[in-house]
């Protein structure tokens, strides 16, 4: 759903995201930053030199599980920051640290949800639920 925001933009994904150059193909800079790196990728660590120079910037749920989430928020301040996946509390006070989109999953069947995560079967768990967007207020 970002494609058309970020053609032509400077853009950062926290987090290896396979996907992520296909879904973005017209991006101007597409830079992935991972703690595990896979090819292409900058380590977690080039997160302070490249996240301030970005115009959007993609970060994970994981980031609040490992307590990087406020120094990425941080960051990334000058950016168009969007916390994105199944596992981002979907807390509007989020807004007030520096967070311009939300962009988390609701299951209201947590059952399928589960048979669908457990063979980690991504398509699966829409099926389970959906995507819910928040914007930071104007």
């Amino acid at each position: 759903p970002y494609a058309p925001l970020v053609a032509g933009k400077r853009v950062a994904v926290i987090g290896h995201f396979p996907f992520a150059p296909a879904a973005m193909p017209d991006t101007a800079e597409l830079n992935i930053l991972e703690r595990n790196v896979f090819e292409g990728d900058y380590p977690d660590s080039a997160c302070e030199y490249l996240l301030p120079e970005m115009d959007y910037v993609f970060i994970s749920g994981s980031a609040f599980v490992n307590k990087t989430a406020p120094r990425l928020i941080e960051l990334s301040h000058n950016a168009h920051t969007v916390l994105v996946g199944p596992s981002v509390p979907l807390n509007p006070v989020l807004f007030d640290h520096g967070v311009d989109t939300i962009t988390g999953f609701v299951s209201p069947n947590p059952q399928q949800l589960d048979r669908a995560l457990a063979g980690v079967n991504m398509k699966g768990m829409f099926a389970a639920g959906y995507r819910v967007h928040q914007h930071r207020p104007a």
